[in-house]
């Protein structure tokens, strides 16, 4: 059942970050990376890109691309906390309360 609820918890954890991070960042990045292989880059830096592709798409321009994003972030954070949740739950043992120290806690 823990394990259960942590692979929802990641899931909920990694569509969250894809919402609010990483699509975002994606996007503009790529917008980015595309617009300065131009022959005439029209974004003078970050800020500068950030704005004009709010101005010219909307917000939704910053959030192409979302879909891939949360199925991607989703289930990575869904398996990762799943897996953590179960690795700690080996390592203590069955009880919850035992400390399983700083170095397991980073396998």
């Amino acid at each position: 059942s823990s394990g259960i609820n942590a692979e929802y918890g990641g899931l909920g954890a990694g569509v969250s970050e894809a919402i609010l991070v990483v699509c975002p960042m994606e996007t503009i990045k790529v917008k980015f990376i595309h617009d300065q292989n131009q022959a005439n880059p029209k974004y003078r830096g970050f800020l500068h890109g950030v704005r004009e592709i709010v101005k010219q798409e909307g917000i939704r321009g910053t959030y192409q691309g979302l879909t891939a994003a949360i199925l991607k972030q989703g289930s990575n954070q869904a398996i990762r906390f799943f897996t953590f949740n179960n690795l700690k739950a080996y390592f203590q043992e069955g009880d919850n309360t035992k400390d399983i120290g700083v170095v397991k806690t980073f396998l």
